[in-house]
């Protein structure tokens, strides 16, 4: 159980989490390295053999749920960044929130639940990642014995319409009862590991990340026109 799982690591000195991105789920421990062993048997055991108690299903989609009011219905920044989504994206899903919305939420059946791990938990669906003070032959051996008995699966094929031209600028709006203005201006960059993506990238640090970019400075200290960027 999540329950059993948890004191395991807390007993242990470690933390653990879980996220979900546009593109994947993952799961981390960070753990003293004398417990490698112990994580890849936790996560190997996630991996085949996830209890589907009806009880815990309702109890996390209710936590999900609040976790949607939180960052998103009462949040700006949540409601922009989702506007923003659909706004630029038309045809491919990444106009979907990845959360959800609350019909999705609501509507998703148990049976859905199972049929999404069978197909999509899998070890050639997966990508375990080990750093840290450890033996390498020794986690290899580990890593064998824990992950080599689970099955493969048919991964389902996904395939997706390519996202249409952008034929001009395109402008959407929301009205929420907040104090200031907020606005985010978005740009289409390369692919991913392609062109100038890394140059972007960088370039997207300098003028936005923290309070020693430009546009803070230049905005925030300097015309102290904005709260932040």
């Amino acid at each position: 159980s999540s329950e059993a799982l948890e004191r395991m690591i807390q007993e242990n000195g470690g933390d653990n989490n879980a996220f979900t991105t546009q593109d994947y789920t993952g799961y981390y421990e960070n753990m003293p390295s004398g417990t490698l062993e112990m994580i890849l048997d936790i996560e190997s055991d996630r991996l085949h053999n996830l209890l589907f108690d009806p009880k815990a299903i309702t109890s996390e989609r209710e936590v999900v749920k609040e976790e949607r009011r939180m960052r998103v219905e009462n949040s700006i920044f949540g409601i922009l960044n989702e506007l923003t989504f659909s706004t630029v994206f038309k045809v491919l899903p990444y106009r979907w929130p990845v959360i959800g919305s609350m019909d999705d939420l609501n509507a998703t059946s148990d049976e859905d639940f199972k049929d999404f791990y069978r197909h999509h938990y899998a070890p050639n669906n997966a990508v375990l990642v080990v750093a840290g003070d450890f033996d390498s032959k020794m986690a290899k051996k580990w890593i064998n014995k824990y992950y080599d008995p689970i099955p493969t699966q048919s991964i389902p094929e996904i395939t997706y319409s390519p996202e249409p031209p952008q034929k001009g600028e395109r402008v959407s709006s929301v009205v929420k009862e907040v104090q200031n203005v907020t606005v985010c201006l978005a740009y289409q960059g390369e692919a991913t590991g392609q062109g100038d993506e890394y140059a972007l990238d960088l370039i997207a640090n300098l003028l936005g990340e923290g309070t020693s970019s430009r546009l803070h400075k230049k905005l925030v200290y300097g015309a102290q026109i904005a709260d932040a960027v």
